[in-house]
């Protein structure tokens, strides 16, 4: 209350002196009043309702964004399974050409052992790649002395002995079993 004067009667000065008058304004004053505070609320609640709808948009917003993410993150997950057994398969596949090299290897060393190139006599291809030319032979037995034509002359030591069985055919005999052991675990 502002500064008034209050008479000795405990009224104060410029209130109506009539007692409907004073209820009229008492009146007045509380309508005023209430009046105030309902556009004071109402403005309240529009503001309220604003910021409302902001964060209703901002959370469909975020919803549509979290869907997206969710519809990518399953699209991802898949591809990674796919990915995985896609690599499982590989390393199937490398495993097993792994094997199949070592097999292949060990079949090669096999039939180059059984070739045995070491039994070829040493001076055979050096004499070979000399300067000869037919002209330099006088007989045609002198060219097939240097240059034999079967395997029997070229390689006397294996031929074949009266009692044993030819060394060379239990050599490929020995490599057809080598290849038909690998045909069958390929």
């Amino acid at each position: 209350m502002s500064t008034t004067e209050v008479n000795e009667f405990g009224r104060m000065e410029w209130l109506p002196s009539e007692y409907e008058d004073q209820v009229a304004l008492a009146m007045q004053i509380i309508s005023n009043a209430y009046s105030g505070k309902v556009k004071q609320l109402q403005t309240e609640i529009r503001n309220l309702s604003d910021t409302l709808k902001e964060r209703s948009t901002t959370i469909s917003i975020q919803e549509k964004q979290i869907k997206n993410l969710q519809g990518d993150c399953n699209e991802t997950q898949a591809r990674n399974n796919q990915l995985m057994q896609e690599n499982k398969n590989l390393v199937a596949v490398i495993t097993k050409l792994r094997q199949d090299k070592s097999k292949l290897q060990t079949l090669k060393k096999n039939i180059m052992d059984s070739i045995s190139y070491d039994d070829r006599p040493n001076n055979f291809f050096l004499e070979t790649q000399g300067s000869n030319t037919h002209d330099d032979f006088e007989t045609e037995a002198d060219l097939y002395e240097k240059f034999p034509l079967t395997s029997q002359e070229m390689f006397p030591e294996r031929q074949t002995t009266t009692d044993g069985p030819d060394i060379r055919q239990s050599q490929f005999e020995k490599t057809d079993t080598l290849l038909q052991d690998i045909n069958n675990t390929l």
